[in-house]
């Protein structure tokens, strides 16, 4: 680029000299020995240039996209160590996801992430649709504090009862419309995955309620970083969560835990924000198809521990 530039120097001093002589005679207009040899000497000659970076003033369009904006980092080594125990457990016969992600820079460690049955999971996108739709709610005659008590009941005691009344709620007393505001819901924030194809507590329909580990990490990043509505409100009552078997118990009683877990539909759920000193992170597990609900959580305590260990020694 410097070396285009000094080409582009030297012919434009040229032309001036060429053109400070029109009008002249044939005499006059013709260059003067030192003035073409002041023009060789300005194209054999160059400064030395030193190395350094360019500017952001003299990098492309595709370098400063390419310097600002970059992949996030795989955590190999734990990647490693999961890979070696997941194998284990898929010889069970179980689907496994996991998920985990750094908070301070979103560095990641991903199995599986396509669609899975998200059991009661789709609790989080219900409550998250809810605080978006609160004032509206409000204007219709739900009254703040039923509403809170309904969504605290719904993700601390995992109250499937509390979820449907909730989505009829969306709907004006219709749940195929309340349905519908969450899955509008979810496109709107990008949960590709996530979709709400029936209520929680309805088991004599063939439709079901998806999400993925990726889509329950990046909600849980979200309102961890308080970027939905209702953020504040939803990690409270997750931190309340009354089921503390999974992801919970692979963490010592100094460590909080906000967590969602799930037992619905032959899967064994557990979602978690982990609180640890200067490293917090998101831990998704989903496992599907058990025969052995046993079996998934045993699964889900043995991966939260081993992610517990990786992560305690500041990796």
């Amino acid at each position: 680029m410097k070396s285009v530039c000094w080409k582009m120097i030297c012919i434009g001093a040229g032309l001036g000299l060429i053109l400070s002589g029109c009008g002249k005679s044939a005499d006059e207009n013709r260059p003067d020995e030192k003035v073409i040899e002041g023009i060789e000497a300005l194209s054999t000659e160059r400064p030395q240039l030193t190395t350094r970076h360019a500017t952001t003033e003299e990098m492309t369009i595709e370098e400063i996209t390419t310097e600002a904006v970059k992949e996030p980092e795989v955590i190999t080594g734990l990647e490693k160590q999961l890979t070696d125990l997941m194998s284990g457990q898929k010889e069970k016969g179980m689907q496994i996801a996991v998920y985990v992600e750094k908070l301070s820079d979103e560095a990641y460690v991903s199995f599986y992430n396509g669609q899975m049955p998200a059991g009661s999971l789709i609790e989080l996108f219900v409550a998250g649709c809810i605080y978006e739709q609160k004032d509206t709610l409000m204007d219709t005659g739900n009254s703040q504090e039923n509403i809170e008590a309904m969504v605290r009941k719904m993700i601390a005691a995992g109250d499937g009862n509390a979820a449907d009344s909730l989505v009829k709620m969306l709907g004006k007393g219709e749940a195929a419309a309340g349905m519908k505001m969450v899955n509008d819901y979810c496109a709107a924030h990008g949960f590709d995955a996530t979709s709400m194809g029936k209520q929680v507590m309805d088991s004599s329909v063939e439709s079901n309620n998806y999400t993925s580990v990726r889509d329950c990490s990046r909600f849980l990043k979200l309102v961890y970083n308080s970027r939905l509505s209702g953020s504040e409100s939803i990690l409270g009552y997750m931190k309340q969560h009354e089921i503390r078997t999974g992801i919970p118990s692979a963490f010592s009683a100094g460590t909080s835990v906000a967590n969602k877990a799930s037992g619905l539909d032959n899967t064994v759920h557990d979602i978690a924000i982990i609180y640890e000193e200067d490293n917090n992170y998101t831990l998704c597990i989903m496992i599907s198809d058990l025969t052995d609900a046993a079996a998934g959580r045993s699964a889900i305590s043995d991966i939260s521990s081993q992610v517990n260990e990786y992560m305690k020694k500041g990796n």
